[in-house]
This record gives C-alpha cells, sequence and structure tokens, in this order.
C-alpha cells in the first residue's frame, strides 16, 4: 500500500452469513422466539471466534493477491496510477469473491479513489492522516460530565495515540477522573483546559508517511530521568517522512536505572512497539549514548540485561551515536513527563520529612565515597559498562586525553562517563600518560616532599614585613591603630600609633622609619586595602621590592608633599 496511488474500498454484505456452520455445531447457537426454537444454519454475528475465522477466510482466499488488504469484512485494492491495471485488479477481487459466493455491499463500495478511509484513518499516497469525520466527532464532543464520559472520550483519543506523541501528558489529568461519578462539583478550569487540548491536538495531529520497505528504515531513541521515547522514520529523496511516534513515562522503580539500562529499556520499547515494521529487515539505530555503539561486540553481557540483549538481537541493524544536541526530537519525546512525573512524585511538602531525606542521601553518599579501592573496582564490575573492542581502546583513550592532556584519573573518569571500560583501563591510561612528550616536557610532578622555605634575608633591613593592630580603646592623643614594622633579620620591631590607617598616615610614618633606619631591599605585607591603593601600587600580593623600591618611596614622599602644599 505505500506505493499505492489509486485505492478501491469494497465492503462485504452480511459477510458472516456466508460461511456454513457444521451441523454438529448449530445446537449450540440455538435460541426461543415466541415459544419455537431456532438454530443458526451459518455463522451469526456475536460469536468471539468467528471474526478470527473469517478473517483466516479471506487470506486464504486472496493470498496470491498483493495488492489487496483485508479487515474482517474491509477490502482495500492498492495499486499504481495506471487505470487500466486498477480496473483489471479490482475485476480480479470481485470475481475470486463471487466464485466464493460473498456478495459486495454496493452502497459502501468506493472506486478509484486517491485516497480512503478506513478504521477512523485517511490513506493517500505514502501518507497517514486521521479521518477527519472521526476529528469532527472529538471536537463536537460535549463536555463530560460523569466518569463515563470520561472514559468515552478518552477510549476515541486512544485510537489515535500514534498520531500523538505527548498523547499521555495531555490526558495525565483526566485520567484521574475516570472513575469518579458526577463531575458537578470536581469539573476546574485546569481539567477543561485538558479537553481542550487533546480536541485542539486531534485536529493538528501529523501527517505520517507509510513506510516503503524499499528504503531502509531508521530509528532514533532516547532516555531521560522520566521517560523514554523515539520516533520511526525514512529519508526519501532527501526529505525526512515520519512514521511513527512513541512515548512513555518510566515506572518509579525504573527511574532508579543507570543510564545506560534506561537506554537499553528504551531500545527494547521501540522495538516493541515497531515491531511489524523493524522485525526481518535491516536498520539504522541512533543513540546519543556512545557505549551502545558497542552492543554488539560484548563478549559476556550484564546478567541484568541478558534478556533484553536476547529481545534486541532479534533485529538486524547497525547503531550510530549522535550527539544529544542532534538528537532533538526522541530527547524531546522522553522528557514529556518530567512535570507530570514531579507532581506524582512531589508528595513530601513537609520540611522536616525533606530535611531527613537529605540527611539519609547525604550519609549514604558519604559511606559510598568512603569504599576502598578494591570495593570500587568490584563495584565497576557489576556496574552495567560496555567493554569496547581492543582495537578502539587507545582512540578512546587518546581523544580523551587530548580534551586537555589530563591525567590517568581523569582520562579513566572520562570514558567511564560514556559507561565504556575494561580490564586494566587505569594501567593503560597511566602508560598513554607516560609517553606523553607534552606531559612529560611540560607538567609539574605533585607528588614528593616539598617542605615549607624559610625566609632568609642577607642582612639586617634587607627585608621587613608591615601590618596594623587595633587598639581596644582610643588613646588620650586620639591613636586608634598601631603599624607594626618587623625586621626578619633581627627580629628588631619599630612600633607607632596611628589615628586612622589610611594610606596617607601609613606612608607619613613609613617615610619617618626608614629616614631614621634606611631603605629595605623587600617589604611584605598582608595585602590589605590600606596597602594596595593609588599611593601603594605594589607589584605582588606578597610584596616584592628589590632596588627599584626606592623609586616607590620617592614617589610617595612626592604625593605626600603635594597634599600637605594643597
Amino acid at each position: 500500500m505505500s506505493a499505492a496511488t489509486l485505492f478501491t474500498v469494497l465492503d462485504l454484505k452480511q459477510a458472516f452469513h456466508r460461511l456454513p456452520l457444521a451441523e454438529e455445531h448449530r445446537a449450540l447457537t440455538a435460541f426461543t422466539f415466541n415459544g419455537q426454537q431456532y438454530q443458526f444454519c451459518r455463522a451469526p454475528f456475536g460469536l468471539t471466534p468467528i471474526p478470527n475465522h473469517f478473517q483466516r477466510v479471506l487470506t486464504t482466499l486472496l493470498h496470491d493477491l498483493p495488492y489487496v488488504t483485508c479487515f474482517i469484512d474491509d477490502l482495500t485494492i492498492g495499486t499504481g496510477p495506471d487505470i487500466e491495471k486498477h480496473i483489471k485488479c479490482v475485476t480480479t477481487v470481485i470475481e475470486r469473491l463471487t466464485s466464493a459466493k460473498f456478495i459486495l455491499n454496493v452502497d459502501k463500495c468506493h472506486f478509484m479513489q486517491t485516497s480512503v478511509n478506513i478504521l477512523g484513518f485517511t490513506i493517500s499516497h505514502n501518507s497517514l492522516s486521521l479521518d477527519s469525520r472521526k476529528v469532527a466527532n472529538a471536537l463536537a464532543w460535549p463536555i463530560p460530565k460523569t466518569g463515563k464520559d470520561i472514559q468515552r472520550f478518552l477510549g476515541l483519543a486512544n485510537y489515535f495515540r500514534s498520531h500523538l506523541p505527548n498523547f499521555s501528558t495531555m490526558t495525565a489529568p483526566l485520567d484521574k477522573l475516570r472513575n469518579e461519578g458526577s463531575l458537578e462539583h470536581i469539573w476546574t478550569d485546569k481539567y477543561l483546559q485538558a479537553f481542550r487540548n487533546i480536541q485542539t491536538a486531534l485536529s493538528n495531529a501529523p501527517v505520517l508517511s507509510i513506510p516503503d520497505m524499499r528504503h531502509e528504515l531508521q530509528l532514533a531513541t532516547d532516555a531521560s530521568n522520566t521517560g523514554i521515547g523515539g520516533v520511526l522514520y525514512q529519508i526519501i529523496d532527501d526529505k525526512t517522512r515520519y512514521i511513527g511516534f512513541a512515548a512513555r513515562a518510566l515506572s518509579k522503580s525504573e527511574m532508579n536505572y543507570s543510564t545506560t539500562k534506561r537506554e537499553l529499556l528504551a531500545i527494547c520499547y521501540l522495538f516493541e512497539r515497531f515491531h511489524k515494521w523493524l522485525y526481518g529487515s535491516h536498520f539504522t539505530l541512533y543513540t546519543d549514548h556512545k557505549s551502545l555503539v558497542y552492543l554488539g561486540t560484548q563478549n559476556i553481557p550484564n546478567p541484568m540485561m541478558l534478556n533484553w540483549f536476547e529481545t534486541i538481537f532479534n533485529y538486524t541493524f547497525r547503531v550510530i551515536h549522535r550527539p544529544g544536541i542532534e538528537n532533538v526530537l526522541p530527547d524531546s519525546l522522553s522528557r514529556l513527563f518530567s512535570d507530570y512525573t514531579e507532581k506524582r512524585l512531589g508528595g513530601d511538602s513537609n520540611p522536616q520529612q525533606l530535611s531527613i531525606k537529605n540527611k539519609i542521601t547525604k550519609s549514604q553518599n558519604k559511606r559510598t565515597t568512603e569504599n576502598s579501592t578494591n570495593i570500587k573496582q568490584r563495584a565497576v564490575q557489576l556496574v552495567d559498562y560496555m567493554t569496547p573492542p581492543e582495537e578502539e581502546r587507545h582512540n578512546l583513550l587518546l581523544k580523551a586525553h587530548l580534551l586537555g592532556h589530563f591525567g590517568a584519573d581523569a582520562i579513566v573518569k572520562t570514558i567511564h562517563n560514556d559507561n565504556l571500560h575494561w580490564i586494566n583501563i587505569k594501567k593503560d591510561a597511566l602508560q598513554l600518560v607516560s609517553n606523553c612528550p607534552e606531559c612529560q616536557q611540560f607538567n609539574i610532578g605533585k607528588h614528593g616532599y616539598h617542605p615549607p622555605r624559610s625566609i632568609l634575608p642577607d642582612g639586617p633591613f634587607d627585608h621587613v614585613c608591615i601590618d596594623l593592630g587595633t587598639l581596644n580603646v582610643t588613646s588620650t592623643e586620639g591613636h586608634n591603630f598601631i603599624l607594626v614594622l618587623v625586621d626578619l633579620f633581627t627580629r628588631f620591631t619599630i612600633l607607632r600609633p596611628l589615628m586612622d590607617k589610611s594610606a596617607v598616615s601609613i606612608a607619613n610614618e613609613l617615610r619617618d622609619i626608614f629616614c631614621t633606619f634606611g631603605w629595605p631591599k623587600k617589604l611584605s605585607s598582608d595585602n590589605g586595602t590600606e596597602f594596595t591603593n593609588e599611593i601603594f601600587t605594589l607589584p605582588q600580593k606578597i610584596v616584592h621590592f628589590e632596588p627599584p623600591f626606592i623609586h616607590f618611596v620617592l614617589n610617595l614622599l612626592r604625593i605626600i608633599s603635594n597634599q600637605h602644599s594643597t
């Protein structure tokens, strides 16, 4: 049907009645009416096995006609644009039905149409959209008054969920009202808005394409902390044709899965949803989880995911890594449920309960970080890491190293972030770093004995330190601070009282001291604001003055003299 241009729909009249019942089984259909007992000689409507049996009869009857698709008593014939060929195909089907004594319901038959409505959908050339008549029924649906009304409306909307990728999110508010009685005192603007949103989504539902099996199928999947999702599509003539969307929220236990397990869960879910198209055909799987590129090279998969591996490898596909920034649509589908999940799990509004939870979480994290190296190594073996092929390990190490010429620990951490691991990965990383010429030339060793070095001045007043102290009480002359100057060679200390700790006051005192004892070669301070300003323009945080310091002092005296002159 994917390549069909002309369509014909045939409907059978009283189809079930064309099937005879075996005589020994007719008594099972007996019933009484007006005192008389009757029994069916032919298959009646309403018996559970009849539709399956009738479907098998029609399928067997038309099995050699590939242009015919039948659903119980509705037959669809699809061919190319050649009108003569289409007429011939329709004639062949009618003759085959006549030979089996089936009768057509002419009033419900439609011949040589470019689009036809079947089972609530409109099928045309390479596209599948919602039947406008069904959409009109949904738009004209009255506002629900009871929980039963909600069930009926959601049942209609659920039938078209393949065209509504965010269906679960939209219906979540109304889904809570399904088992209610009267909605008179419950119905609020929130529920009305959800009702209108579903109607709007149905009216704006995207047109999906019918897969063309002559071209490769492409499946993109993604998983977030709250949901999984994906999209099946094909690229034909440089145009993307979407075939189907799928997404669902994660259960509470699934939210605890590791990143790799959530991604594998998304793959299994999408494989099951699109099984009818994926099974038996070769397709491309796109994922933003790099470790899954090596999905087919695992010698011994994690036992926890062994069942998933058995399901996944029933299909024929290749895996391509697509960075998250390019994996937009599946990523959006997987995050549809974040708001709803937060509301569903956010029941602890008591600050005391939240505080207790945070303490428990922190204590658990603390115990985890205190584990020994051996325990961590054993944990690595249990976590669902993927093992890349041996020939690709060097490139992975080199790529992680060249991000910034990082050390072995950082390289291992980067690779683990991609959920990749192998035995002796740390040893391989150390060997790579030790063989890197740039690292050997420029990196500084961080280990070894580096004792603190003492300051060794060459003589008296070679190196002095200054600092300020605060007096507990103001002196009778109005002094509040004290300037302390210590010669590091002799430990000779000079104290000078100050009324304030402005740069001008300190400069005046230093001028008097240096004029008396001479100019030091080096002067150090604690980098206080009184020493770091326009007057004290010092070249380092720990002030270090060589002979050019005399130029600084002369400049300082010139500024002070100018201030006094004004």
